[in-house]
């Protein structure tokens, strides 16, 4: 994530300047991260829990993490 924001700012940096758009840049390479983060959390906990509720018998690791 840290690549990015330097690079992002360079982008942003032609139509807002350099201090500018480095500092637009780096606002949204976080709040992309921060936003792509807690989607990925909530897809895997309340959309994908069923497909995986069957590996929970194959793999009893599983079940002691979940009860956990």
């Amino acid at each position: 994530m840290s690549l990015l924001a330097p690079g992002g700012g360079f982008v942003f940096a032609h139509a807002f300047g350099i201090g500018l758009g480095v500092t637009l840049a780096t606002a949204a390479v976080f709040v992309g991260a921060g936003l792509g983060a807690v989607t990925s959390f909530l897809a895997g906990r309340y959309l994908m829990r069923d497909s995986v509720q069957p590996l929970k018998e194959k793999y009893p690791i599983l079940e002691a993490i979940d009860s956990g």
